[in-house]
């Protein structure tokens, strides 16, 4: 869950060539959700400072406004793409109101 103090450090770690999904809740301090009705979300991922893929909703993200829930679903060759690539990083962010919501490192191992 992700609460009021943000951004959160938020580590992401999947097998390239799985498919991968990981739930984001923003809630307050009291654990209440914060509505995310107008809010445009993107979630990108980052090699170093070049941008290797963007979700957004409808796209990789399911929003579900009402109680502040992002659903982020990465499919088999999106978890490929950042195989072997130096300095992985995501970001998450509510691109309207101009804040970051998570931030982190993203693990990704090989398919044995």
């Amino acid at each position: 869950m992700l609460s009021m103090a943000l951004p959160k450090d938020v580590g992401l770690q999947m097998v390239a060539g799985d498919a991968y999904s990981h739930i984001f809740d923003y809630v307050d301090e009291d654990g209440n959700p914060i509505d995310l009705t107008g809010e445009t979300i993107t979630h990108k991922f980052y090699a170093g400072r070049d941008l290797i893929l963007t979700l957004e909703a409808g796209s990789g993200l399911t929003i579900t406004a009402a109680t502040g829930r992002i659903q982020m679903d990465l499919i088999d060759t999106e978890t490929e793409q950042l195989d072997g690539l130096r300095d992985r990083k995501h970001v998450l962010r509510l691109d309207t109101s101009d804040t970051t919501l998570a931030v982190g490192v993203v693990e990704v191992y090989n398919n044995v």
